[in-house]
Parts: structure tokens; C-alpha cells; sequence
């Protein structure tokens, strides 16, 4: 068998090489200790283009040494705590089903766009507890730029437009303070039960929510596995343990207040067309997650319940992707 190596595939061969070998550079170093998360979430693969209809998010997270002055601020136990320092920025869209018409009469929610970032800690003080807790700000309407990026991409890939983003939801800055708390309880050998409790409060979302899920299959404890982008370790040795499962969940939400519907809290900066959100809103999901020691993978699909009067349920796909250094 004759093998012909061009100039391409030589570099294409060094490159990955040169990666392996930065790679376990940095394992016998610190570990992997350090990770960056890519998801993307989109109705359109479900064939539908309505209410939150476009997510991208990139995080960064790293884990926090026990000689730091924050560790030892939250009083945190070496030998059992795990502490991570999370960065992210995300957008998101939200439109009407009717996105042909200018005239809010035919729209039965407004446009939104919203561009943040986030500032987060998750700890871990025991395998089957975690606590999560941060602040996020962001550009809300106009100022986000999302409602130019969301017409000029569909010019760009030649489909319908997008009409009615000079009635979306006024120009702010948005504040939001959230905290969840993480609990899981072993079932049987291949399945679990994790719940999660969600407070969300600010000048942009005022929610509480509560969330059950169950995870089959092979997964590791939740202080320790990409369910909560928690696989991030210092150990140098290598780590063949994978993380392949099912999850199923439902959630439930009582929300308060939510500036992407019903528009700001202040009087001052009232929009052209708003409407009233239902209080109470259900979620369900299932996905498949599959991890190893560098990479995790997964797939899950959203369904949500109405989130106003005149509104329809809607469905997602949100794809998702890690790799830890």
C-alpha cells in the first residue's frame, strides 16, 4: 500500500501533535483544572423560528486552589470541597411566531434581544451538594445589537425576513442576581435523582423555580461530572473514567417579573408593545451527555409551557460542547 503525504497533511499532522503534546504538557502541570464550555441553542432545527428562538454561550471555568483568600473565605474543607470560578458571555433572541409583520396587533409577543456576561462561583462542599451563585449583566433592546444581527442573517442565508424589531422591547442595562442549589440522591447503581432550586432576582428577571431531573446510565457524582460542568480537576494522573447518560427533567417556574415580556420595571422607559407573561411556567427536557477525560458532548431538547395568554408551547434543541486543559 503507497501512502502519499502532502505538503497540508504534513502541517495538519504536526499541528495535532504539537497539540497532544501541549496537552499533556499542561496535565502533568496543573492538571485539568481549567475548561471552556460552547453551546448553542436554536428552534430552527425543530423546524420552528418563535419566542426564544437563537442562545450562543462561551464559558471559562477554573478551579479555585485551597490557598486562596476565597476559599478560605467560605470556610471550605480541602479534602471535600470543590470550588469553581466561572466566566460567561451569552445572547440570546426572542421573537413572535408572526415575524413577516411590523404591526404589533399581529404579534403575540414582543422582540427581544439580550446580550450579557456573567460572573459566577460554584462550590461543591460534599459530592451530592452544590451550591451556584452570581450576578449577570447585560444590553437589553437596541443596544444589544441583536435585532441588526438577526435581520442581517437572514438576508445573508437568502430566507424570509425579519420585520418587526422596531417594536421590540427599550434599550437597558440589566442587573440580575441568581443562586441555585444542587442536591442529588442515588436511586440504583445506574440511576439518580437530581434536583435543582433557583432564585433569580433584579432589575430583568424576579423568578423561583424548582427542577427534578433523572440521570440514567453511567454518570459520576454531581461535584465531579459534566451534568454540572464540574469535571475539572487537579490531577495529574490520567483520567479514563467516562460519563455516558440519559437525563430527564422537569422543572416548574413562578415568575415574578420578566423584562423580555412585559418590559422594565421603571416607568421612564416604558416600550412601544408589551404584553403580560404567565406566572407560572413549565419546563421539560431530555438529553444524552457523552464525557471522557478532555472532552464532553451533548444533546438535549427543550419543551417549554405557554409564557403568555395568546402564546404556544415551544420546543429547542440546544447543542453543547467542553473541553477541559
Amino acid at each position: 500500500i503507497k501512502v502519499t503525504l502532502t505538503k497540508k497533511s504534513v502541517f495538519i499532522l504536526i499541528g495535532l501533535l504539537a497539540v497532544q503534546y501541549s496537552l499533556a504538557q499542561s496535565i502533568r502541570k496543573h492538571g485539568l483544572s481549567r475548561q471552556l464550555n460552547f453551546s448553542t441553542d436554536n428552534d430552527f432545527f425543530l423546524l420552528t423560528d418563535r419566542y426564544y428562538t437563537f442562545g450562543m454561550d462561551i464559558e471559562y471555568n477554573s478551579l479555585i486552589t485551597s490557598q486562596s483568600k476565597l476559599y478560605h473565605f467560605f470556610k471550605c474543607n480541602p479534602d471535600t470541597s470543590k470550588m469553581i470560578m466561572n466566566y460567561h458571555y451569552g445572547n440570546k433572541i426572542f421573537t413572535p411566531t408572526n415575524i413577516t409583520t411590523n404591526q404589533t396587533k399581529f404579534m403575540d409577543r414582543p422582540y427581544a434581544g439580550w446580550n450579557f456576561i456573567r460572573l459566577g462561583i460554584t462550590l461543591f462542599p460534599r459530592d451530592e451538594i452544590g451550591h451556584d451563585f452570581g450576578i449577570e449583566t447585560g444590553l437589553l433592546g437596541k443596544l444589544s445589537g441583536l435585532g441588526q444581527f438577526q435581520q442581517w442573517w437572514h438576508d445573508q442565508i437568502h430566507i424570509y425576513s425579519v420585520n418587526g424589531w422596531a417594536s421590540q422591547i427599550e434599550s437597558e442595562v440589566v442587573v440580575n442576581f441568581y443562586y441555585n442549589f444542587y442536591r442529588s440522591w442515588q436511586i440504583t447503581k445506574g440511576i439518580d435523582l437530581v434536583s435543582i432550586s433557583k432564585v433569580i432576582g433584579g432589575t430583568g428577571m424576579n423568578k423561583l423555580g424548582e427542577e427534578i431531573n433523572f440521570r440514567l446510565f453511567k454518570f459520576n457524582p454531581i461535584n465531579n461530572s459534566s451534568f454540572f460542568n464540574s469535571r475539572i480537576s487537579w490531577n495529574k494522573k490520567p483520567d479514563t473514567d467516562q460519563e455516558a447518560f440519559f437525563f430527564l427533567g422537569f422543572g416548574g417556574e413562578y415568575v415574578a417579573s420578566n423584562i423580555f415580556i412585559e418590559g422594565t420595571l421603571f416607568r421612564n422607559n416604558e416600550s412601544v408593545f408589551t404584553v403580560n407573561p404567565k406566572r407560572w411556567l413549565y419546563t421539560n427536557r431530555l438529553g444524552f451527555t457523552y464525557s471522557h477525560q478532555t472532552l464532553t458532548y451533548s444533546l438535549v431538547w427543550y419543551q417549554l409551557s405557554k409564557e403568555v395568554e395568546q402564546g404556544e408551547k415551544h420546543r429547542y434543541l440546544s447543542l453543547n460542547m467542553s473541553v477541559r486543559f
